[in-house]
């Protein structure tokens, strides 16, 4: 504590452990600071479970977006020899199986030269490359005089336009260091194959791979592709040749429905059905801890018995459970395609849903087009209402349930910050009183004490005047 003149005072004179004294009696004062405080911490608590709770709502309806939409019934390809040909199919192609037998694949044209010396050179002349000749194509010429394997590699690689129709690469043997340039056209097929005019003579070049044309019967059909993958034989497939047939017997590929992507997408939602309602069960079961004190604490029970988390919960259960769609005549609820209510446990009633894939394939077979709408239907209504529930936006006129609230929890702790700044200034202006307060009596006890201190003297004096006399 300090006087005006700077000096402290500090129970100097009146043996007071002032500066205790007021920090105590400030905290007594910062009480509602406190409080507001806290509240400011459980509004943010609370943000951060409404804010989880929103994410898994829009997990959830990200899950059936597929289906809401409409959904597609792809077509998935199976082959019985993948080391012959793999491929995919649209949801174009007609559904089947197909006998195909592949008797060469498509090759690169590669030109190699003579093996040589790192530090050999070319004689003079030109070498001209002329690119799918049967076109023709554009002829590149390089002047090779003096230039060794890897310098005419990077003059052939550097003439524009060379790189769509090839590339140059030199090879060394480790064990002699001889060095081979070859040359590589860009794609397969005879119709990309090029000559190649050595007009050094020195370079020796020679064809160490033939360009070659695909080769294949598409149920007893030749077909001829310069390239290995083939997307005109069938319609709606692309085949990926990997091998000949060889020995082994034609491979057959089947086309048909993909049940296991439709499998996929309901087993994806059911998962994340689950995680929603078990998250909202978490929030609205797990109770307060009286007077927390840790931040863990808490955070425990700030959505506790919340009827936002009740009613969305039971909403979804609804329209999942109990979704009828009576417009149609085979399929007309979700448990014909295997999503259902998981069975209870004695007195336990979960809130959990379960899938039955078996259900869902053996509907698939028998009238997709039905478990098509139903899902649709069935997604659509889902999808209108956690649509608004969870909106996330900065308007809350646009903002779902969910979010609305959050908004409305980041109004009250910007509030409350208006509020905690306010007590902060009268608590500073509160404790600068109390100081100036605790100050001041200090100096009228110092005063005190210097006028007893001059009266005392003043009595000792004329009390041995007298005695002298």
């Amino acid at each position: 504590m300090s006087s005006t003149s700077g000096i402290s005072f500090s129970g100097l004179f009146s043996n007071l452990d002032t500066d205790s004294i007021i920090t105590q009696l400030m905290a007594i004062e910062r009480k509602p600071v406190t409080l507001l405080e806290t509240k400011q911490k459980t509004l943010g608590y609370q943000k951060d479970a409404l804010n989880e709770v929103n994410n898994s709502l829009l997990s959830l309806k990200s899950s059936i977006s597929s289906f809401a939409s409409g959904l597609t019934f792809e077509n998935k390809l199976s082959s019985s020899d993948e080391s012959q040909l793999t491929g995919t199919a649209t949801s174009s192609a007609s559904q089947g199986t197909y006998t195909i037998n592949v008797t060469s694949l498509a090759q690169k044209h590669i030109v190699a030269t003579a093996e040589q010396d790192a530090t050999w050179t070319a004689g003079a002349g030109v070498l001209s490359i002329t690119a799918t000749p049967d076109v023709p194509g554009p002829t590149f010429n390089i002047n090779v005089a003096g230039q060794t394997l890897t310098q005419i590699r990077d003059l052939i690689n550097a003439e524009p336009g060379f790189s769509a129709y090839g590339t140059a690469q030199v090879i060394t043997d480790p064990i002699n260091n001889k060095q081979i340039l070859t040359i590589t056209s860009a794609n397969t097929g005879t119709a990309n194959r090029f000559t190649i005019v050595d007009g050094s003579g020195t370079l020796g070049t020679y064809s160490s791979q033939a360009a070659a044309d695909a080769a294949l019967t598409v149920n007893g059909v030749n077909i001829q592709s310069s390239s290995n993958t083939i997307t005109t034989a069938i319609s709606g497939v692309t085949l990926n040749l990997k091998g000949k047939t060889g020995a082994n017997p034609p491979a057959e590929i089947t086309i048909g429905l993909d049940e296991d992507a439709i499998v996929s997408k309901i087993s994806d939602f059911v998962d994340k059905f689950n995680a929603s309602t078990d998250l909202i069960d978490k929030y609205m079961k797990e109770e307060k801890v009286s007077d927390a004190t840790t931040e863990e604490d808490m955070k425990k029970g700030v959505l506790q018995s919340d009827f936002d988390l009740g009613d969305s919960k039971s909403q979804v259960r609804m329209r999942t459970t109990g979704y009828v769609d009576n417009t149609l005549t085979t399929y007309k609820t979700l448990s014909q395609l295997g999503i259902e209510s998981e069975a209870s446990v004695g007195s336990i009633v979960s809130n959990n849903i379960t899938f039955d894939e078996s259900k869902l394939r053996a509907a698939l077979q028998g009238d997709k087009t039905e478990v098509g709408s139903l899902l649709q239907g069935w997604a659509t209504q889902l999808d209108t209402y956690l649509e608004s529930e969870t909106e996330v936006s900065v308007s809350s006129t646009l903002a779902g349930n969910y979010y609305r609230r959050i908004l409305s929890i980041n109004d009250q702790i910007s509030s409350i910050d208006d509020e905690i700044t306010n007590w902060e200034d009268k608590l500073a202006s509160e404790e600068e009183r109390l100081r100036s307060q605790f100050s001041a009596m200090e100096e009228a006890l110092q005063k005190l004490q210097t006028q007893s201190t001059y009266i005392t003297n003043q009595l000792s004096s004329i009390s041995s005047s007298k005695s002298s006399s």
